[in-house]
């Protein structure tokens, strides 16, 4: 939890592409920020599409998450 709070700069208990940028690059792993930005949206929408399956009761947590 430490370390989350270290790069949630805003401490508004989300991470965004400049965020996320920054703790990417403490693991020497260095994207742009459009790649970081698109890698937000990609996750966004597949826990969105995850969230859609388990409140219509296809599918449970685990599968979806996966």
């Amino acid at each position: 939890m430490q370390w989350y709070e270290n790069i949630d700069l805003n401490k508004d208990g989300e991470l965004d592409a400049v965020e996320l940028q920054r703790a990417l690059a403490t693991c020497n792993l260095h994207f742009s920020l459009a790649v970081v930005a698109h890698m937000i949206r990609c996750c966004d929408r597949a826990l969105m599409c995850a969230t859609n399956l388990v409140s219509k009761g296809t599918a449970n947590v685990s599968q979806s998450i996966i």
